[in-house]
């Protein structure tokens, strides 16, 4: 078999991504019956300074995404013609075709399919619905898509009505870290050790911080219980806004000494929280 895998990325890829890449692309190369893979990335993305070096792969530039341009990348569609891929690896929800090559697509992201628009500001939503008729348009054109997750998969077959007999559950791994190697980090204070909550990720509405940070408050007045939280991740421009009502609240409710704000993370300091 000889894969081609196409990342449709505006521009920049998130750490999921990349982590994404460097683990499954030596794992499909190492097979017997792949034979070869293509991997298409934007000039922006330099994938091959994270994904290991493996004889079977070839790394190749493409146009990054863009929702609004209605052209195919011609460079792309000639690179394809002459490597004959047997199929077409998206690992995310956006529609490309070339020829009648079989297409296999990841529904990485849900927050484009479920219902928060009421809290994102109008741009936002617009960015959003323009995911949804993409990602809806991939799903619907897909020979096959692997969901990571059981509400995934049931979403696909109750909500979009997709013959389950496309759908692969496959979910997500772990990393086993050298526990020797794990760092705190210095923006976590030196007594939050088995008793606070650890989540990472891009500030905004989709992630649920409104309901972990009700739940500190909760334990605290209820209980008396100081559990803790800490967000790592950052907000980008459109979201500083939603961030900054966040602070606010905390800080309006007495819980600034429950919510650190940890910011970016590397391997070692994610670890780290993770294991404490």
């Amino acid at each position: 078999m000889r894969l081609a895998v196409i990342n449709l990325i505006r521009g920049d890829m998130s750490g999921g991504y990349r982590k994404y890449l460097s683990h499954v692309l030596p794992r499909m190369a190492k097979r017997n019956d792949v034979e070869a893979i293509l991997c298409a990335t934007p000039d922006s993305i330099d994938v091959q300074s994270f994904c290991p070096r493996h004889s079977n792969i070839r790394h190749i530039s493409c146009k990054p995404f863009n929702f609004l341009n209605l052209f195919p990348d011609s460079k792309l569609h000639k690179y394809l013609k002459d490597f004959s891929p047997n199929v077409l690896f998206v690992p995310m929800e956006r529609s490309f075709q070339f020829r009648k090559i079989p297409i296999v697509n990841i529904i990485q992201n849900m927050e484009p399919f479920i219902k928060i628009d009421d809290f994102n500001p109008l741009m936002e939503r617009f960015r959003q619905w323009l995911k949804y008729m993409y990602g809806i348009n991939a799903i619907k054109k897909s020979n096959g898509i692997i969901a990571l997750s059981n509400y995934v998969s049931d979403f696909l077959i109750k909500d979009l009505e997709i013959p389950a007999q496309k759908i692969s559950l496959v979910y997500h791994g772990i990393d086993l870290f050298d526990t020797d190697k794990n760092k705190k980090p210095f923006t976590i204070p030196n007594n939050w050790t088995g008793r606070f909550i650890f989540t990472a990720g891009s500030i905004r509405h989709a992630r649920g911080l409104e309901d972990l940070i009700l739940a500190i408050k909760h334990f605290k007045i209820k209980y008396n219980d100081n559990i803790r939280l800490a967000i790592a991740g950052e907000a980008e421009p459109r979201m500083i806004k939603y961030q900054k009502k966040l602070k606010n609240w905390i800080s309006n409710n007495n819980l600034s000494s429950s919510v650190y704000w940890v910011d970016n993370l590397n391997k070692e300091e994610m670890a780290w929280c993770y294991q404490n």
